[in-house]
């Protein structure tokens, strides 16, 4: 090869023979490589340590080591530095043999398993620490050679930014060949994070030298990026915490510290080495669906064959997951992640509330008004970087290691809460959602058998959530990204919406159980009783309102699947498919199958809305009974109590209703509950009775035997009946009303309920009267005239004094006479 001529003239200190050059630099990355594959990895590494021995060899190792095309992901494997990045297990496509757990991963024992992913992490370290080593050493012979290393992984970073958004495309095997490896990826990360292991520590002096301006400077040569030391590319075109504007320029560095170098181009890489995670996200709901599948043909006949495909499927997933886990596990990649993701969130926390950062102080919330220009500078995905390293995590349920840190935990909390809360320091909602994810995630493990969470053995996730001395600011924090995911007119998915509330029903119905958090719940919701008339909505009706626009949506979804999935079982089970085709079949078979999946993800959602519902029920009722939401919150209860207990409750018999997490009977029990908590009220008790679509002196009767053959608490059954005995009572005199007053005057009847006026008033572009509880019921979910669609406000509205003084007199009049 081209390069023993160089290593030789190099020991002997003659001259460097220039027709060595010659060599090919493609054959030698892949003889790298080759030596790789074949466990060869000391000998080649200790080969190219020589090229550490002096500037010399240094720059010969540089040469050799710049790609073909430096704009195009891929080349820059087929380097020499490239070729030993790429030592890494993690499967480049779905063609390419997994280099471990090749065999049938399903037979494996859990030791096995085990002592395979030890070796890989060993491995890894082993190959990360020789780079490390091998590049520090080069960096440190002259300034001009760092400046080549940093060269190239600025290079190779902008080379493979695009690979961020591939996760999301459809053709993901075609494009990914255009890119680096998820392997070599995750290599650069780590041996960058080891870069920046003496700063990698919270409130740590040297942070005080990352200066978030450098993510703005664009060299206009490469002279000027070795003089400015800026070798990050595409940073100024990344989406920032703030959007940037003219107004919020800052003054440059004449030259940035080595150590802002890092942690950007840290940053950089980790962001695109994270794009693993999606995958992985998708691999595992494919491996579920898999299992899921395999059970459900075991029961079946007339299947073997496709048994055994779906096995060979899940089998290959299997790899690729398990060598994907040892890829992302390795101790060496997750110590340093964390190390470096805590010393981050400790620069974040400072900048929140000023440009300059020459000290760390304790900060406190709520932060001043102003906010930092430099904010406008931060590229957003260094915070989803840490939410990524959660998730990575939670994907392989290895937490324990952030859950065992304390330090950890309450650095992570802290900017949480500094950011979550705080909706223009954060603009993007999705962002502010996904830190709600990563608080959820330290939330205890929940025992579903008693309703109890389970602890690790220090207690810390526990204690954060009690002892942290931000953690009284949590409370209105979640419900505040609760609602911006749908209020602020950014672009949600539902899939991805439900996702980003699902975490957080969870994170409240933890909370509700401390009774800090309990408290601020229910401050949040009293001051939201004080507002009700102002001209924004207050944050807790707000919130109330979505929860009950979920519910209805949810229910209706799920029971909506769940009696076409009843529908197409029982076709099945009469023989009708049987004289299908077998392609039609198929079709069928994976119709319900796609079906059964959509109907268990509804199901999931509703169930925990619901219960959100309930527990907020026992302790807040006020708003849940105000006139704004009184009729949405009980003809919801009527709509799916009729749908749960009455004649059409056949409908949604499924043959497996625990697979797809289908609980009637807990959410008719939580809906009895909520019917219970707000019985005291007179105005909740008569918007049941006025929503007539589904109430009836049934619904109840049949309510209570549901409620008795499913085993709820007798005293609890009584508590139902009684209120079922005041609902007649008052329907009685309800009844006797009506009659009195007769038929209403076209104009005080509202036009959209058509039900009789309490409070008109007047809408300002169409003079329309209209009910002040039904316009701002309608405002809480579009922020538009029912009419004419422009923009409207309830400060906008004028109260009609003379027309609800008229309607007053009527009814007046009318009871009178009678």
């Amino acid at each position: 090869m081209g390069l023993v001529p160089v290593l030789e003239a190099e020991r002997l200190s003659r001259p460097v023979p220039l027709s060595s050059l010659e060599a090919d630099k493609d054959a030698i990355a892949h003889r790298v490589q080759t030596d790789a594959r074949g466990r060869d990895v000391t000998s080649t590494r200790n080969v190219l340590k020589l090229f550490t021995n002096s500037e010399t060899l240094a720059k010969l190792f540089m040469e050799f080591t710049a790609p073909d095309d430096w704009s195009k992901g891929s080349a820059y494997e087929r380097t020499l530095l490239g070729s030993l990045l790429a030592m890494n297990p993690c499967p480049r496509g779905s063609e390419e043999e997994c280099e471990f757990f090749s065999r049938n991963i399903m037979d494996a024992g859990t030791h096995e398993t085990h002592t395979t992913i030890m070796f890989i992490w060993q491995r890894l370290n082993s190959i990360c620490d020789d780079i490390h080593r091998m590049l520090k050493s080069i960096i440190k012979l002259s300034s001009e050679l760092r400046h080549q290393v940093l060269h190239w992984i600025g290079r190779c970073l902008e080379a493979n930014r695009g690979k961020t958004e591939l996760w999301s495309a459809h053709d993901v095997e075609i494009y990914q060949k255009d890119f680096a490896s998820d392997g070599f990826c995750l290599n650069l990360s780590q041996v960058l994070l080891q870069l920046c292991e003496p700063f990698s520590r919270p409130n740590s002096d040297m942070l005080l030298k990352v200066k978030a301006t450098y993510c703005r400077v664009t060299p206009a040569s490469d002279q000027e990026a070795k003089d400015m030391c800026v070798h990050a590319i595409g940073l100024d075109k990344e989406k920032t915490f703030v959007p940037y504007t003219e107004e919020q320029r800052l003054p440059q560095e004449k030259q940035y510290h080595f150590i802002s170098e890092c942690f950007f181009l840290t940053h950089q890489a980790l962001h695109i080495a994270y794009s693993i995670v999606y995958k992985l996200y998708k691999l595992a709901g494919s491996i579920g669906r898999l299992k899921s599948l395999v059970d459900m043909m075991k029961e079946g006949s007339g299947y073997t064959r496709i048994v055994v495909l779906i096995k060979m499927q899940l089998n290959r997933e299997l790899c690729w997951y398990y060598n994907m886990k040892a890829a992302l596990t390795g101790f060496g990649l997750v110590k340093s992640c964390l190390s470096f993701h805590i010393a981050t969130a400790s620069w974040l926390v400072q900048i929140a509330s000023r440009d300059e950062v020459t000290d760390f102080r304790e900060i406190a919330l709520p932060l001043a008004n102003e906010i930092p220009k430099i904010l406008s500078y931060v590229p957003e995905f260094i915070l989803s970087n840490f939410t990524m390293f959660i998730s990575s995590l939670e994907v392989f349920s290895a937490l324990d290691v952030i859950k065992e840190n304390k330090e950890c935990l309450h650095q992570f909390m802290t900017v949480i809460l500094v950011y979550m809360g705080s909706p223009r320091r954060l603009v993007n909602s999705n962002m502010r959602a996904q830190l709600a994810e990563a608080v959820e995630s330290f939330v205890p493990e929940l025992n579903e058998s008693d309703g109890t969470y389970k602890l690790s053995a220090s207690g810390y996730e526990d204690s954060v959530f009690k002892e942290h001395r931000l953690i009284s600011h949590l409370a209105e924090a979640v419900l505040n990204v609760f609602v911006s995911i749908e209020m602020t007119g950014q672009s949600v998915d539902d899939e991805r919406k439900f996702s980003y509330r699902k975490s957080m029903h969870k994170l409240l119905q933890y909370m509700w159980k401390i009774p800090a958090h309990k408290d601020a719940i229910k401050a949040v919701s009293k001051r939201a009783m004080t507002e009700m008339n102002n001209t924004e909505a207050p944050l807790f009706l707000r919130f109330v309102n979505l929860l009950i626009n979920d519910a209805i949506f949810l229910l209706d979804e799920g029971l909506a699947h769940m009696r076409d999935i009843r529908d197409q079982e029982l076709e099945r089970d009469k023989g009708n498919w049987n004289k299908l085709s077998d392609e039609q079949m198929r079709e069928k078979e994976s119709g319900l199958r796609h079906l059964c999946m959509l109907g268990r993800y509804r199901n999931i959602m509703a169930n925990h809305t619901i219960y959100t519902l309930e527990i907020l029920t026992r302790e807040i009722r006020d708003i849940f009974c105000h006139q704004v939401m009184v009729d949405r919150i009980a003809g919801m209860l009527n709509y799916f109590l009729l749908e749960l207990v009455g004649p059409k409750q056949t409908n949604y018999k499924v043959k497996d209703r625990k697979e797809h997490e289908f609980k009637p009977e807990q959410i008719v029990a939580d809906i009895a509950h909520i019917y219970v908590y707000l019985g005291d009220n007179a105005q909740f008790c008569t918007a049941v009775l006025e929503e007539s679509r589904s109430f009836s002196e049934r619904l109840f009767t049949d309510a209570v035997k549901v409620l008795q053959k499913i085993g709820i608490a007798p005293e609890f059954v009584v508590k139902f009946s009684q209120l079922h005995e005041k609902l007649k009572s008052l329907q009685c005199s309800r009844q006797q009303e009506e009659e009195a007053l007769g038929e209403a005057p076209e104009d005080f009847l509202d036009p959209i309920m058509g039900t009789l006026m309490e409070d008109p008033v007047i809408l300002p572009e169409t003079k329309t009267n209209i009910d002040r509880s039904v316009i701002n019921r309608h405002l809480l979910s579009d922020q538009r005239d029912p009419f004419t669609k422009s923009p409207l406000s309830m400060n906008m509205v004028i109260p009609n004094l003379e027309l609800k003084q008229r309607i007053e007199q009527w009814k007046l009049e009318r009871l009178g006479h009678s």
